[in-house]
């Protein structure tokens, strides 16, 4: 199974086992001012792709340097958004951890500063950040100069996105895991339930469609 296998929360660096440790429309991407009651951390940035209005929460718990989580939103994602968020039965959100390496740190405090400044252009940033982490030809993927050069493409300055109050990232994961208990990444969660195979489609629709 495509996960990865977390042994503690303490332990940044997992054991490795089969993986390593802006349109107002019905897709529309949308920062909540409401926290949903699936966040466990009170001044999380939460931004939504999908309608606000939709009875169901699609959350993915990521960390950017999993394979793996690069996998699922590359593949999984897309027929989430055509099926189930853009025909308005669900939303989705995603929360970054840092479990593998320092790149993980690193993204889950980026990902987190650009839903805090720049929500309008999250879901075009990360996409890039988990294109990008299957490309070779791209050097120094998730370090700083990395992420300032994809933020000028998006025309936003770096001290100013990063500059921004988010929560530390240690904390942030561990909230996550203490919340949800899930042990692996990609964990994807509908309506609050952990689902038990993030990469099961058919399951994940049948969980929203059940509501």
């Amino acid at each position: 199974m495509k996960h990865v296998l977390i042994l503690m929360v303490s332990l940044l660096l997992a054991v490795f086992v089969t993986a390593c440790g802006g349109e107002d429309n019905e897709a529309a991407d949308n920062q909540n001012e409401d926290r949903p009651a699936t966040s466990p951390v009170e001044d999380e940035p939460i931004v939504v792709k999908g309608d606000e209005e939709a009875e169901s929460e699609i959350l993915l718990v990521t960390d950017y340097s999993c394979p793996y989580c690069v996998d699922w939103y590359m593949d999984i994602l897309p027929e989430i958004e055509a099926n189930l968020v853009d025909e308005g039965a669900a939303q989705f959100r995603s929360a970054p951890v840092s479990f593998v390496d320092e790149n993980s740190e690193r993204l889950a405090a980026f990902d987190l500063a650009v839903k805090e400044s720049a929500p309008e252009d999250y879901f075009a940033i990360a996409e890039r950040l988990y294109a990008d982490a299957e490309d070779d030809a791209v050097s120094g993927w998730g370090e700083p100069s990395y992420q300032e050069e994809v933020l000028e493409e998006f025309g936003l300055d770096y001290d100013d996105v990063m500059g921004a109050p988010v929560p530390d990232t240690d904390e942030f994961t561990n909230a996550y895991v203490e919340e949800h208990g899930f042990e692996t990444v990609p964990a994807v969660l509908v309506d609050g339930e952990l689902m038990e195979d993030s990469f099961d489609y058919d399951a994940i629709a049948d969980a929203v469609n059940a509501d």
